[in-house]
């Protein structure tokens, strides 16, 4: 097989991001019903030095042709079970990925994991018993804790699917969306437009406690403020509570009394008339002491917190709504107070180009996170991709004379944690990316505007890793981080935030 034309041979060195295969539509099929998943074999290289396994192949004297070394690789993910919906659309994105790359070598060996961490362990021995190079998966927390020794053991990586930064470690890379990169990128925007203070509504759930950790870390390093924070209970109640206090609301209201009885008091009824016209149809008086919230929620809870905001008079032409990847939503822009809220997420049409190719293929639109799993299938194909050396064969190359290949050692090499860390990154059907050697996944995220009839781009993700640039606002300097948890609302005290590392909901972006 050859290399194709838009992969790139591992070189020595490389100065830009890597372009894993990424997903693109077909022709329309001539008839209604859903085409078939064929393999698509993109374009060979012209004049390419590189073969694979091809029976042409010439070795040289005394070099014997190797048969095509099939590579293992185990996915691990939930196919029965509460979130096997979830499972299953990972495989499938997997697989899509799996037919885009067209390299007959690679052999996906889906395991089950039930979605739980002893099933998680039982996938990680089978995968390790069928010869598994790399594992893609798994998905909860608690399962990647459990695989974690196996695949150690057995001296081979894991890109699994968590959020959880407590599970990241060398060797077990996290690729999923991580929240504290979207409240990073999110909140340098706002300071980039002279927004400094901030405050932040949030549910007490670990999620909550993940986007608070971010929003002090991101506010601390570019000298901007946290004013305040509210709280409240993860239940299917209307905060109505949390939002009351958020907008200093009984205070507000007060003085917009007072200021009806004080004009009413000190002006006689001609002076006073136009006066108090103007304090017709308002429900408080006086500015709140922060320029944006951060609402880190989604769905139908997101749309219940945006109707109470206006209500209790947080108005969005003054205060800049923000949120998180739960907000990467097509229909978000249909409630009106949303409209002008930002939030970083993949850039919209490369979302919507990946749901495309699966809803086309498969016939159903897939989860939002569906689209790492095509992400890690394709870059295990692209470090897949290597020089043969003759003199040194590996991955699928001759071997000398009739000694076998140590495909075991060389498993090492090909998915090394050197190679899955490059520091120039890769760009898939998510975007830039790249993963670092302590776990954690870094990505090229835009910053997204709420329409009225969908979202848009404000600012484009960077290009590769060296052309991003941090605001900080100058004329706050940056003090000490106080360690200690950011102080909660009084009502709040009994859910004081130990900034639990457990994270929100996985099958969220």
């Amino acid at each position: 097989m050859k290399i194709p034309t838009q992969w790139k041979v591992w070189p020595g060195k490389v100065t830009a991001p890597r372009d894993l295969p990424t997903p693109t539509l077909p022709a329309p099929p001539s008839t209604g019903k859903v085409p078939a998943l064929q393999r698509t074999f993109p374009p060979a290289l012209p004049s390419s030095p590189f073969t694979y396994g091809l029976p042409e192949l010439a070795a040289p004297t005394g070099l014997v042709a190797a048969p095509l070394h099939k590579i293992n690789i185990a996915l691990l993910v939930p196919l029965s079970g509460p979130s096997a919906n979830i499972g299953h659309a990972l495989l499938d994105a997997a697989q899509l990925a799996l037919f885009d790359v067209a390299d007959d070598r690679i052999n996906l060996l889906p395991k089950d994991t039930f979605g739980t961490p002893e099933g998680a362990a039982r996938a990680a021995e089978e995968a390790l018993s069928d010869g598994a190079e790399l594992i893609l998966g798994p998905l909860f927390s608690q399962s990647v804790a459990a695989a974690a020794p196996i695949a150690r053991r057995g001296g081979i990586n894991i890109i699994a699917f968590s959020t959880d930064r407590k599970v990241a470690a060398s060797g077990v890379f996290l690729f999923g969306f991580l929240p504290h990169e979207q409240v990073e990128r999110v909140v340098d925007h706002a300071i980039g437009q002279g927004l400094t203070r901030f405050a932040a509504l949030l549910p007490q759930n670990p999620y909550g406690n993940t986007i608070l950790e971010a929003l002090m870390t991101a506010t601390w390093t570019r000298g901007a403020e946290i004013v305040q924070v509210e709280t409240y209970p993860d239940t299917r109640n209307n905060p109505h509570e949390a939002i009351k206090r958020l907008a200093d609301y009984d205070k507000r209201r007060e003085a917009l009394l007072e200021e009806h009885k004080r004009i009413e008091e000190e002006y006689d009824e001609d002076e006073a008339k136009p006066l108090l016209e103007a304090l017709e149809g308002l429900e408080t008086i006086g500015e709140l002491e922060y320029d944006a919230i951060i609402i880190p929620e989604g769905g139908d809870r997101l749309r219940s917190v945006a109707l109470l905001l206006p209500y209790y008079d947080i108005d969005p032409a003054k205060i800049r709504f923000m949120g998180t990847g739960l907000w990467d939503d097509e229909n978000i822009g249909r409630e009106p107070a949303l409209v002008g809220g930002w939030f970083a997420a993949v850039p919209p049409e490369l979302s919507h180009a990946f749901t495309e190719r699966f809803a086309t293929v498969f016939g159903t639109r897939p989860p939002r996170i569906a689209s790492i799993a095509y992400d890690s299938l394709a870059l295990a194909a692209l470090l897949a991709e290597a020089q043969p050396d003759l003199a040194n064969p590996s991955f699928g190359g001759p071997s000398l004379g009739s000694q076998p290949v140590d495909y075991k050692r060389q498993s090492g090499s090909r998915f090394s944690a050197d190679r899955i860390t490059a520091a120039t990154g890769f760009n898939g059907a998510n975007g830039l990316f790249r993963l670092r050697p302590g776990g954690l996944t870094e990505r090229g995220l835009a910053v997204v505007e709420v329409g009225r009839n969908g979202t848009k781009v404000i600012a484009p993700p960077p290009t590769s890793f060296d052309t991003q640039n941090i605001h900080r606002v100058e004329r706050i300097s940056v003090p000490e981080m106080d360690p200690s948890p950011y102080p909660l609302s009084p009502s709040d005290t009994p859910h004081a935030f130990p900034y639990s590392s457990e994270v929100a909901p996985i099958d969220g972006p």
